[in-house]
């Protein structure tokens, strides 16, 4: 399992995703692809029997791109291996997978409680065909995703069907479904977005992480701007 990050190392251990722009022009897309792939192999892929396969994404105090960090995980997590992708949107409050990846809205995982014994029949299938996407569903079943057994049965379940489950969650500072959730998976990667999150927030997160026995498998800094001419850049 990955180790957890202490906040003095955070510098160090900053993974880049570009999750609210569009697509930068070559070669910063390559860097971004670059770390995209970094992430991904550290959390997912490592060769430890543990490693996770059930992975939170959270932004810590308000919307930080974690909808599109995950979606841009579950691609790049294609692009590394043929096992099957499912990416979960578990905001319930303001989802947007469904959004990102242009589908039409639907049943989803506010179902898939409902229901966990059928909760991969839930899922569409995206492209490339091992990439699968379980939308948020009815807001109407919010409350649902605070009740643990239920969650956790879906959960399992999906875990069963799909070989990596990377789920999109609210801030995690803000809402009670994210940290109850988080003591449900193999463990929590945080999203921040650069020179808006605060760093007391985010300690007092991964300290309630550490409470609940969450590993903390990573932090994302996302927004990230690049200073450094493009030119520059090509020489890199």
């Amino acid at each position: 399992m990955v180790g957890r990050l202490a906040l003095t190392d955070v510098d160090a251990e900053l993974h880049d995703i570009d999750g609210n722009r569009a697509e930068p022009a070559k070669p910063l897309a390559e860097l971004v692809r670059h770390e995209e792939a970094k992430l991904v192999q550290r959390v997912f892929l490592s060769p430890a029997s543990d490693a996770p396969r059930t992975v939170l994404f959270a932004g810590v105090d308000h919307d930080n791109g974690s909808a599109h960090v995950c979606l841009r995980v579950g691609h790049a997590l294609t692009r590394l291996t043929p096992r099957s992708v499912c990416v979960v949107d578990a905001d319930l409050r303001a989802p947007k997978l469904q959004t990102l990846v242009g589908a039409d809205a639907g049943e989803g995982l506010a179902e898939a409680i409902a229901h966990p014994e059928a909760a991969s029949s839930f899922a569409r299938r995206l492209a490339p065909e091992n990439l699968w996407l379980v939308a948020a569903g009815s807001a109407n079943e919010l409350d649902s995703l605070v009740s643990v057994d239920r969650m956790s049965a879906c959960l399992t379940t999906l875990a069963t069907r799909f070989e990596h489950v990377v789920i999109n969650a609210p801030a995690i500072d803000l809402w009670a479904e994210s940290m109850a959730v988080s003591r449900l998976v193999d463990g929590v990667v945080l999203v921040l977005r650069a020179h808006v999150t605060r760093r007391e927030i985010v300690r007092h997160v991964m300290a309630r992480l550490e409470d609940f026995d969450t590993p903390l498998l990573g932090i994302v800094l996302n927004d990230r701007t690049f200073p450094i001419p493009e030119a520059v850049y090509r020489l890199i």
